[in-house]
């Protein structure tokens, strides 16, 4: 159908194609008109950034809403996850009316979903079933990751940050807490 956004998935498609309306195998940052392509991007903004703040339906339906970034994204700044959440305390009733339905997570070092010099292996999945099907809000999540071997650490429910408790092992989670 015509001006309505295609979720395709090819691997030999560049990824700007991604990032119009109607979706656009042939744009290419060679042949990339901006002046065209502007508008067509603007729709697709319109259509996919999760920019509302007013989500009083979505928790009065038991709606839970995790959302983690790497703090060394090159991509997306995690300021503007930040940003998003403050907006999300104002409109929803403080701190903690929010985090009763909603959490953000900063990754140090992560970069866009995975990698980078950080504590990358989490289990966010995990964290939501338990939140909605048991109750339990996820403070943290442990996390792990293959650049430091060995090592373990809480990622902590924004804004609290992990914070070394001051004695015992910097690689053991247990040495460590949120505040």
């Amino acid at each position: 159908m015509p001006g309505k956004p295609v979720v395709v998935r090819d691997p030999g498609v560049g990824p700007l194609g991604y990032f119009v309306t109607p979706f656009d195998p042939k744009i290419e940052e060679r042949n990339l008109d901006l002046d065209e392509t502007v508008e067509r991007t603007a729709e697709t903004a319109a259509i996919n950034d999760a920019v509302g703040t007013q989500l009083s339906t979505f928790q009065q339906h038991g709606g839970k809403l995790l959302v983690y970034t790497g703090v060394s994204d090159p991509i997306f700044s995690p300021y503007d996850l930040v940003d998003y959440y403050t907006q999300l305390m104002a409109n929803n009733g403080g701190q903690a009316a929010t985090q009763s339905f909603a959490r953000l997570f900063l990754v140090p070092g992560m970069t866009h979903c995975r990698g980078g010099q950080s504590l990358d292996e989490f289990d966010p999945l995990a964290a939501v079933v338990n939140w909605v099907e048991k109750g339990i809000a996820p403070d943290y999540m442990p996390a792990t990751g293959s650049t430091f071997p060995g090592r373990t650490r809480p990622l902590c429910a924004y804004p609290k940050q992990t914070r070394y408790k001051g004695s015992g092992s910097i690689d053991d989670a247990a040495n460590f807490e949120c505040r």
